[in-house]
């Protein structure tokens, strides 16, 4: 795929992931209608269009999730700590049923790759817990 002038971001997908002015995306027949990235508009829009693409949300319904979980992950309870680009904050992820895409909560990055991990297994997840528990005692 020849990427000569463009510069590709994780946004790809959504079609708005190219800067260039006046540049195509070599798979698609017509230009990429690309938003500013200096304007503050421009980034809502962008952030807006993310979850409703990715995860069938609104960066409202977004910013009301985290709101109900007072701005902590709903799993371990901790702000995200994570830093994304080593200078701001990353937000809280979101969480959602692999199988269905129902959103189920907001979680820090660190509990996200644990549930990753486990594969949204909650037999595996308990036998985690019982197995903590069992070191425990």
């Amino acid at each position: 795929m020849p990427t000569k002038g463009y510069k590709q971001s994780r946004e790809h997908r959504l079609g708005i992931g190219f800067s260039g002015k006046g540049l195509k995306h070599p798979n698609r027949k017509r230009p990429i209608s690309g938003l500013k990235r200096n304007t503050h508009k421009s980034w809502s829009s962008l952030s807006d269009r993310w979850y409703r693409v990715k995860y069938g949300i609104t960066e409202e319904q977004y910013n009301t999730l985290l709101k109900n979980q007072n701005g902590v992950c709903a799993i371990c309870k901790k702000p995200e700590m994570i830093l994304h680009k080593g200078i701001t904050l990353k937000k809280l992820s979101v969480d959602h049923d692999h199988s269905t895409g129902k959103v189920r909560g907001l979680l820090c990055h660190n509990c996200n790759l644990a549930i990753g991990y486990f594969e949204d297994n909650s037999t595996v997840v308990y036998n985690a817990y019982m197995y903590l528990n069992k070191v425990k005692s």
